[in-house]
């Protein structure tokens, strides 16, 4: 290691094959580990993921305006923001598709392809599994093969859902900031001015809040919790415990993990 701050750093791991250099950081940065080569300056990075490998995987990109490189699959790609041209591995997307941007995008995920006008207003998504559309926010949708279904109108003011899986059935909206309503084989909730009053009842569990954040219970198997905030409070999630006193004034944790107990307290 040789550093002469605040200009430049050096570091070298002949075990690991990795030698790293920063230049008036955090202006500048370059590092190889292996075949991998790493640079950065100001917001121009690019990654070689094999440097023996002429043909192999690379990125260049100068946010947010130029990207250009070739992916795992070989494929290579550019784009200049926002006129237009292909991002492979972007995002967590396999693939984005863009033309004067926001005007129009496709962008592929896991075999799912998405088609955009006015990102992120209009956006339709087809899948195996079903469609999903929507004109934001006055109008959403989502239809699976399965039955189960969605929609809203005027987001977040009215919203609706419906589930078909055996033990799970049933339906729900939600007039915000009003009222709502779900009503399943497991579970049946009502919500007043959401989520100020909510309660929750079903075989596992009972859950409310009346109103919240003042009072808050739950009772279930792994969960039981009853605050009168901020005067006192305590839960219990399996083996973990805690309780406070005039939040945030006192306050105290036990948990235990394994062979080893944990005791946290603060006044």
């Amino acid at each position: 290691f040789l550093a002469i701050r605040p200009f430049f750093t050096s570091r070298y791991d002949p075990a690991r094959d990795r030698r790293a250099y920063e230049f008036v950081w955090p202006l500048a940065r370059w590092k190889r580990l292996g075949n991998e080569l790493d640079w950065r300056v100001l917001l121009a990075l690019g990654h070689d993921f094999n440097r023996t490998n002429s043909a192999g995987r690379y990125r260049t990109w100068v946010l947010p305006v130029l990207f250009w490189g070739r992916d795992a699959g070989g494929h290579s790609y550019f784009a200049l923001f926002p006129i237009g041209g292909r991002i492979n591995e972007f995002l967590s997307q396999d693939s984005i598709d863009f033309a004067l941007f926001p005007l129009y995008a496709t962008s592929v995920i896991n075999g799912h392809k998405t088609y955009s006008c006015f990102w992120p207003l209009i956006a339709q998504t087809r899948t195996e599994d079903g469609n999903r559309f929507r004109f934001f926010p006055f109008y959403g949708a989502v239809d699976t093969k399965t039955g189960d279904s969605s929609r809203f109108l005027f987001w977040p003011i009215w919203s609706w859902l419906k589930k078909t899986k055996p033990g799970r059935a049933g339906s729900g909206y939600m007039v915000f900031p009003l009222w709502g309503r779900l009503k399943f084989e497991n579970q049946s909730t009502w919500m007043i001015v959401p989520p100020f009053f909510r309660w929750t009842r079903s075989p596992r569990y009972n859950d409310g809040n009346l109103p919240w954040p003042f009072l808050q219970y739950t009772s279930s198997k792994p969960v039981k919790k009853f605050y009168l905030w901020p005067l006192w409070g305590h839960k219990t999630i399996d083996n973990e415990k805690s309780y406070f006193f005039l939040w945030p004034f006192l306050r105290a944790r036990h948990l235990e993990l394994g062979r080893m107990k944990t005791d946290h307290f603060t006044l």
